[in-house]
């Protein structure tokens, strides 16, 4: 029984990380469009809600799967180099607002203007956010990290 719980546990792991790789690779389209040298924050929060609206086609869950159920597995196996705690950001600085900006201060989430298709449905996306009821418990837990990202980095859609 115990096995079962942890081979779901691990599937349900290795699905959100599958979607968040595949909405930073819509990211990534949305900042080359957008002829940005790297990308950046309004564009990832374009990716995710892409990512959570539109399911990803057979191929993508299969190649983002795997990959993220290969990385799943290998930090069960501790098949990973031990990060070192001072470079990975892991204690609390309390300068969260000068991180993440003034509250006070919120930007509109920026939006290309490219006509291809990832473009488009991207606009469509974010025009229908605020709406979108997720489908199951994966999708809520999916969108309240969007809402969080968005409170983070005090963007308004």
């Amino acid at each position: 029984m115990e096995d079962n719980i942890d081979k779901a546990t691990t599937n349900i792991i290795s699905g959100y990380l599958a979607n968040i790789e595949s909405a930073m690779k819509i990211s990534e389209i949305l900042s080359k469009h957008s002829n940005n040298n790297e990308i950046n924050d309004h564009e990832v929060i374009c990716g995710l809600i892409y990512r959570l609206m539109v399911p990803m086609s057979d191929e993508e869950m299969v190649s983002t799967f795997k990959s993220s159920s290969e990385f799943v597995n290998d930090v069960i196996d501790n098949n990973f180099e031990d990060i070192d705690e001072g470079e990975s950001g892991g204690e609390d600085s309390g300068d969260e607002e000068e991180i993440f900006g003034s509250q006070k201060n919120k930007t509109k989430l920026q939006l290309n203007t490219c006509n291809c298709n990832i473009c488009s449905k991207v606009r469509e996306c974010v025009a229908c956010y605020e709406e979108y009821q997720p489908l199951d418990n994966l999708s809520v837990i999916f969108k309240n990290a969007i809402n969080e990202s968005i409170e983070k980095h005090a963007i308004y859609i």
